[in-house]
C-alpha cells in the first residue's frame, strides 16, 4: 500500500501496510465524527449545525500565511495545521458537515462585488443522511 501527500506541489510517496493505513482511516473518521459533534454542540436543527461547522471553519482554517509551504495531505491535517488554501478549506467544511451527518460535495462559491476578505470553496449540501 501507498499514499501520497505534497509539499509545494512536489508529491511524494510512502509504503505502508494494510493495517497501518486502515488504522489510519479509523482513526481520522473517528476524530472527524468527533469534532464535528464538538463543534455543532447539541443543536437540533441541521441548518444551525451546519451555520455552527461554517463559522467554526472560517474561523479555525486560515489562508496559508505568505512564505508557509503549501502542504497537501489528509484534510485532517489541514485542521490540525489552522491554515490552508481555498480548496482545502472546503474539504475541511465538507468533512465535519459529512461527518455531522450532511452529504456534500464541493463547488466554488464566488461573492460578486466582494474585494475584501479571502476567498473560499464552498461545498454543495444534500439532505441529511442520517
Amino acid at each position: 500500500m501507498t499514499t501520497r501527500s505534497d509539499i509545494n506541489y512536489q508529491v511524494s510517496t510512502r509504503r505502508l501496510t494494510l493495517f497501518e493505513k486502515t488504522v489510519d482511516f479509523v482513526s481520522r473518521d473517528l476524530q472527524g465524527r468527533r469534532m464535528a459533534r464538538e463543534i455543532a454542540g447539541d443543536a437540533a436543527d441541521p441548518e444551525t449545525r451546519l451555520v455552527e461547522i461554517f463559522a467554526w471553519t472560517v474561523t479555525h482554517v486560515q489562508p496559508t500565511p505568505q512564505g508557509f509551504p503549501i502542504v497537501d495531505d489528509h484534510v485532517l491535517h489541514t485542521i490540525i495545521r489552522g491554515y490552508g488554501t481555498p480548496d482545502q478549506q472546503a474539504e475541511v467544511l465538507a468533512l465535519l458537515a459529512n461527518s455531522s451527518g450532511y452529504l456534500s460535495t464541493g463547488m466554488h462559491l464566488q461573492v460578486l462585488g466582494s474585494r475584501a476578505g479571502p476567498t473560499m470553496m464552498m461545498p454543495a449540501f444534500g439532505s441529511l443522511g442520517r
